[in-house]
């Protein structure tokens, strides 16, 4: 009988990825798409830990940017505690990951099979073979504007990397030189397109757009499925045409990287959103397939947009 009681008084913890699975569901089911509304307010600022002052990365830029708060700052209750800070009572706050990297050896048909799914790079060593992956823990942070207490200063300065004050085409046109070895560009057409074999993003010319940013929206699409390229990041979701289910995985990695590369050029990415309504219903339907989905795509899309910056991929750690 106690047994029982114990057995019945343990909770499992709540899975991680289901909690933001299920985040991003509501948006859907609201016939809104998250990773196109415009993040563009905090005019390149992206969200920011207090603790470590780096900006968050991954599905933890998206889960911030959800939560729609002015101030790019965020920490943890006891941060704010022991900054003589109080998060106000009744405040909800925002789940964010923390990365651990783990290797998962492939000793069954089946973790095999999720491997491949997953888009993982399969190795071999003495022990046989193995997958390298991003293991995940959740813990809860709070916006600035969330706790009492805090440096009233704490307000975005300027963009992250110190750059000047662009206008929203030069700051767009300053991320794209920072992509170097990148794919040949070729304007003209009715179609934007990327080309694995040849390595080509091909774009129509600007005039057919109504907006500049449009424009650049949809050129960020194109070169985040480039940085797939073997000679690049060598994503095994960019390399498999044929392959439906895979095809939903890297457009969904280019979609987020080209949502994150207009938030670091300050552009609104919202204007796509009409040409994105058409695969909400299939996004849907493939989140609800695999909860792991949304984030393991927010992780490759991190390293699609810092590879297109020049800069270190996705840490595998946030604080």
């Amino acid at each position: 009988m106690a047994a029982t009681s114990t057995a019945r008084r343990r909770k499992a913890p709540r899975d991680p990825y289901q909690q933001v699975t299920d985040r991003i569901l509501t948006e859907l089911e609201q016939g809104t798409v998250p990773w196109k509304k415009p993040w563009a307010a905090l005019s390149g600022v992206p969200a920011l830990s207090l603790a470590t002052g780096k900006p968050y990365r991954g599905i933890n830029w998206m889960l911030t940017s959800m939560a729609g708060y002015e101030s790019p700052w965020w920490l943890t209750y006891k941060q704010a505690a022991e900054r003589g800070a109080q998060v106000r009572k009744g405040e909800s706050g925002t789940p964010v990951f923390l990365w651990k990297t783990a290797k998962i050896r492939l000793n069954t048909a089946e973790k095999r099979r999720r491997a491949e799914q997953d888009g993982l790079k399969i190795r071999r060593d003495a022990k046989g073979e193995y997958a390298e992956a991003f293991m995940a823990r959740t813990y809860t942070v709070f916006n600035a504007a969330q706790v009492d207490g805090l440096d009233p200063k704490l307000t975005p300065s300027g963009l992250v990397d110190g750059g000047p004050e662009w206008s929203q085409i030069e700051r767009c046109e300053q991320l794209l030189r920072k992509y170097g070895g990148g794919p040949k560009m070729l304007m003209g057409g009715t179609r934007a397109t990327y080309n694995l074999r040849t390595d080509l993003v091909r774009m129509p010319d600007q005039g057919r757009f109504h907006q500049a940013g449009d424009w650049y929206a949809t050129l960020f699409h194109e070169l985040a499925h480039s940085t797939g390229h073997p000679n690049r990041l060598d994503r095994p979701t960019a390399q498999t045409p044929g392959d439906h289910r895979a095809y939903a995985r890297e457009e969904l990695v280019a979609e987020l990287a080209a949502a994150m590369l207009c938030a670091q050029a300050g552009i609104d990415s919202a204007p796509l959103v009409e040409q994105a309504a058409a695969y909400i219903e299939s996004w849907q339907r493939s989140l609800k397939a695999d909860n792991r989905l949304i984030v393991i795509a927010a992780q490759r899309a991190a390293k699609a947009a810092d590879h297109i910056l020049g800069r270190q991929a996705l840490p595998t750690e946030e604080a």
